[in-house]
């Protein structure tokens, strides 16, 4: 939930004005297709968010538009931000900003697949967005605030946290909410909590304030494994994406439960600088963006560590998502100036995605700035 100068994942696709309807028919069988690996939710080129399932060589049914699922006013536009999945893909939950002139509004929008069910909430108020499932618990947040969505006739929020300030709430797992008490305090200790549905935290690893002295920077951002086995972290800067200061470091925790910090290092040498983008897990193996900053605008590329230190995945590829099989389906892009003040950078694809099964690498057809796996 914390801003950050390198704006990635789901920001990247422009608004684009969709107003055609849903539709929550099952998905089209291909005939001839290999065995289905699992449905594939994801932010096409167009803006829309479509459904597809994957096949073991790179096949596809045909995408189902289901988002967005707000109606769009004349002159108005919509985008679609960060879909989530909970754990085994019963539900899908994705942000929808829709802007007229100066005026923007947000919802979130929560879609059981079984039947395409779309529920929506008013998130302008309290500015919120999914952080997650916690099993299949909607948790939505903004800075220092916690909801849970709750199920009925009309969907509600129920206050989870209201008071964490200073808190940045990294993602969920089957247990809770991981998230970050406290941010940037030079040479101040860095501690990580996980808090579950009935409010209360506990502590997972405290980060020692050594690691934080004079310029060393702090713990910028954090990804959660679903199944709770790893939480990987990025100490680094964005706000120096020009390529002042270390080299950013990974490190990687345990979600469930209270245990040390392995450090995970970054991939390369110290030099050029790099910056850790975004991480998907896939069979609890983390993959990672790494972006080097040495030009004008940063390149990027995937790198995976399975605990033997990183390995290249895809060059020159900006997004990747990972599933409890280990698939993993990479997208080769480029960053493309966002054409504000501070460093930041949307994700324009530059060719179809790639999936990687098996040790097997297959072209899949779609190009997407974000996904995700339902199953």
């Amino acid at each position: 939930m914390r801003a950050v100068a390198l704006a990635l994942a789901a920001a990247a696709m422009p608004a684009a004005v969709l107003s055609q309807p849903l539709s929550a028919a099952a998905l089209p069988s291909d005939t001839g297709a290999a065995p289905g690996l699992g449905q594939l939710a994801y932010i096409a080129a167009s803006g829309e968010l479509d459904l597809t399932t994957i096949s073991g060589d790179g096949s596809m049914t045909t995408p189902q538009k289901i988002g967005p699922a707000t109606a769009v006013p004349a002159g108005s536009t919509v985008t679609i931000y960060g879909p989530t999945a909970s754990a085994g893909g019963a539900w899908l939950a994705w942000s929808e900003e829709v802007k007229n002139g100066d005026h923007y509004s947000s919802r979130i929008v929560l879609r059981r697949t079984s039947d395409g069910q779309i529920e929506k909430l008013n998130a302008s108020k309290n500015d919120a967005a999914p952080v997650g499932f916690v099993g299949q618990h909607l948790v939505v947040g903004t800075f220092g605030k916690l909801w849970v969505v709750q199920a009925g006739a009309t969907q509600s929020l129920k206050p989870l946290a209201s008071s964490r300030k200073d808190s940045t709430f990294f993602g969920t797992d089957q247990a809770g909410v991981v998230y970050e008490r406290g941010f940037a305090v030079p040479g101040a200790p860095e501690r990580i909590e996980l808090m579950g549905l009935n409010g209360r935290s506990t502590v997972l690893h405290t980060f020692p304030g050594s690691m934080f002295k004079g310029s060393h920077a702090p713990l910028e951002q954090g990804w959660v494994d679903p199944d709770g086995r790893d939480v990987v972290f990025e100490q680094g800067d964005h706000t120096d994406f020009g390529g002042v200061g270390p080299i950013s470091q990974a490190f990687a925790i345990s979600g469930l439960h209270p245990s040390r910090a392995v450090q995970l290092g970054h991939p390369g040498k110290p030099l050029p600088i790099q910056r850790m983008g975004s991480t998907s897990f896939a069979a609890d193996t983390p993959y990672s963006v790494w972006a080097l900053t040495d030009e004008r605008v940063p390149t990027g590329s995937v790198y995976s560590d399975d605990g033997d230190g990183w390995r290249l995945v895809a060059s020159d590829s900006l997004v990747a998502a990972g599933n409890l099989a280990g698939d993993v389906i990479t997208q080769p892009a480029k960053f493309v100036d966002a054409g504000v003040d501070a460093p930041a950078y949307n994700i324009e694809p530059t060719g179809n995605a790639e999936l990687h099964v098996g040790g097997d690498t297959f072209p899949v057809a779609l190009q997407s700035s974000a996904m995700v796996w339902l199953d």
